[in-house]
C-alpha cells in the first residue's frame, strides 16, 4: 500500500487525517519479524518523511 503514496509531499499537503490513517493502519496490521523487518523499516521510513516534509512546510506556510 505505501506505493500508493504521494513521492511529493507537497501532493499531501491537503490531504485530511483520513487519507493518511491507512498507512499506519496497514503497518500496525503487519507481521513483524525478522523476516519482515527491512521491508517494514523502509516502508515506515517513507511514510514518516513524508509526513515531516508535510508538517515543516505546512509550519513555515502557516508562520511565513
Amino acid at each position: 500500500m505505501i506505493e500508493l503514496l504521494p513521492t511529493d509531499a507537497r501532493d499531501a499537503l491537503d490531504w485530511p487525517w483520513e487519507r493518511f490513517a491507512p498507512f499506519y493502519a496497514e503497518l500496525a496490521e503487519r507481521p513483524l519479524v525478522p523476516a519482515t523487518l527491512d521491508d517494514w523499516l523502509a516502508d515506515w521510513s517513507q511514510l514518516s518523511a513524508l509526513m515531516t516534509e508535510a508538517y515543516a512546510r505546512l509550519q513555515v506556510a502557516f508562520h511565513g
